[in-house]
């Protein structure tokens, strides 16, 4: 206190120079400090003339106020108190021991401020009081759990540097602090120090915003905490905004997450929630690609080397399946990332093509061991039990087909066996056609019933057929057991006839 004033009248006229209406944290705890322990004086009492909010520029507050008792206009006017002793009546016979309780309440981790009132033409110091403002509840647990998950934090604070530095004391996040003076460095100074401090102190708003600015240029993916009007710039600048519980309409405006709940914990679920996602998202991105790899690589072979052929509903129907799997991908259990992710599309495509190329070479093998039957594989490709397939033949070569029709095949009848699917069970009985056949061999083939042999009687010349064939005497038991070179989806090359 300075000589000439009292504790009890200082308060009170800080509480006058406090904002009555939605007032802030240190307006609301002076006003009620002020009820509390002076119940005898009335602030309602006074009527407000004229009022200057907080300016983070000028660091106080100003309220000219009269008393509706007997008109008495006072002046008031509190906030930091190197501000207010250099705005006061004789500054320099006041500074050292302004400074010196500067000292002693910033080494404790208080927040001075400064009271002063206009008298006489000037302004009066009257002297410092001392707010308690400590970090939220969770806020070094939060930081422990930020610091594990790689993520780096700092402090950005408008207090003294004193204050910012015993608060990251007690925090436990190092006592590197960096002044205002040191934000007017050239860039290029200034990127290479801001990665290798724990704080910023006596900033003001714009400063709060270079600092998101360069640490964006960095390359850093920045979040930024804040509850003020001041924050709001910073806060809009971030990548992410959060404005903590309690915040003004300015910051909640700004910020990209509300936090409805006192504390900051809720940050390190995103941050683990977030890095779920990212993964996810990349095995996303693994799987089409690779899906894209091995579809096209796989099919391109396997039509061009095998003679495959795909009806649309079986296309419909893997790619249906296909999106099936996508989907699922949204639910896929990972596990996140001990440090932050980075996009790295040469890693991810590599990934995804040398599955592609893995899952490409083992269904060709698998393909190839169907087609030749080796270790009995061949039965695999069999088709699906059918009752009497013929009946469904009701046009070749535009002529209209019954059990009882006949086609000249050059200059005579030429009698066709048409036979049951791969699995028929003899209960089907044969039937004989006389077909109008475009080469040496017809092989009529009903892509959701098996596969069904149109066989020419006559003599057997290129050993392409089936023992118990008309007019065969292969040693062939079964289709499955034809060579290769008699293999096809459409069985094109199985040839028994002249």
């Amino acid at each position: 206190m300075m000589p000439g004033f009292d504790w009890e009248t200082m308060i009170f006229y800080s509480a006058l120079a406090a904002k009555a209406v939605d007032p802030d944290a240190i307006d609301k705890v002076i006003r009620n400090y002020v009820r509390d322990t002076q119940p005898q004086t009335d602030l309602d009492s006074y009527e407000e003339i004229d009022f200057i909010p907080f300016d983070p520029m000028i660091k106080r507050t100003e309220a000219t106020m009269k008393s509706k008792k007997d008109g008495t206009i006072i002046r008031v006017t509190k906030g930091a108190p190197q501000v207010i002793c250099e705005m006061s009546k004789d500054p320099a016979s006041i500074r050292e021991q302004v400074d010196q309780g500067m000292v002693d309440f910033a080494s404790k981790g208080l927040r001075p401020v400064g009271t002063a009132v206009y008298k006489d033409g000037a302004w009066h110091f009257m002297g410092m009081m001392s707010l308690f403002d400590p970090p939220r509840d969770d806020s070094q647990i939060v930081i422990e759990r930020a610091l594990k998950l790689g993520s780096s934090v700092k402090m950005i604070t408008g207090d003294h540097l004193l204050i910012a530095k015993e608060t990251c004391r007690r925090l436990g996040m190092g006592d590197a602090i960096m002044g205002t003076e040191t934000l007017q460095l050239p860039e290029d100074r200034l990127l290479g120090m801001i990665e290798d401090v724990d704080g910023f102190a006596e900033v003001m708003p714009e400063d709060k915003f270079n600092i998101v600015a360069n640490f964006q240029k960095l390359g850093h993916i920045t979040g930024m905490t804040g509850d003020g009007v001041n924050d709001a710039p910073a806060l809009r600048k971030a990548n992410v905004g959060f404005a903590v519980e309690g915040a003004t309409a300015a910051a909640q405006g700004a910020a990209d997450c509300i936090l409805l709940s006192e504390g900051l914990s809720v940050i390190i679920t995103a941050i683990i929630r977030s890095r779920k996602i990212f993964q996810r998202l990349q095995n996303y991105l693994i799987y089409r690609v690779f899906m894209s790899v091995y579809l096209l690589c796989f099919f391109f072979i396997a039509i061009a080397w095998a003679d495959f052929d795909f009806p649309p509903l079986l296309i419909i129907l893997m790619c249906l399946i296909l999106d099936l799997s996508t989907m699922s991908l949204a639910y896929d259990k990972v596990v996140p990332s001990a440090l932050p992710n980075r996009w790295n599309l040469t890693k991810i495509i590599g990934v995804a093509i040398v599955m592609g190329v893995v899952a490409t070479l083992g269904s060709l093998l698998f393909l190839s061991f169907m087609r030749n039957n080796t270790f009995g594989m061949g039965v695999w490709q069999r088709g699906m039990n059918v009752d009497c397939p013929y009946p469904q033949l009701k046009q070749l070569n535009g002529a209209v087909l019954s059990d009882t029709s006949t086609i000249p095949f050059g200059d005579q009848l030429s009698p066709v066996t048409i036979s049951g699917g791969e699995k028929d069970d003899n209960g089907c009985y044969s039937n004989t056609f006389n077909f109008a056949v475009v080469g040496e061999q017809q092989m009529i083939h009903f892509p959701m019933a098996g596969s069904f042999a149109a066989t020419r009687s006559g003599p057997n010349t290129h050993k392409c057929c089936v023992a118990g064939d008309q007019g065969c005497d292969s040693t062939y038991r079964s289709i499955h057991d034809l060579p290769q070179a008699c293999a096809g989806q459409k069985w094109r090359d199985r040839k028994s006839v002249v």
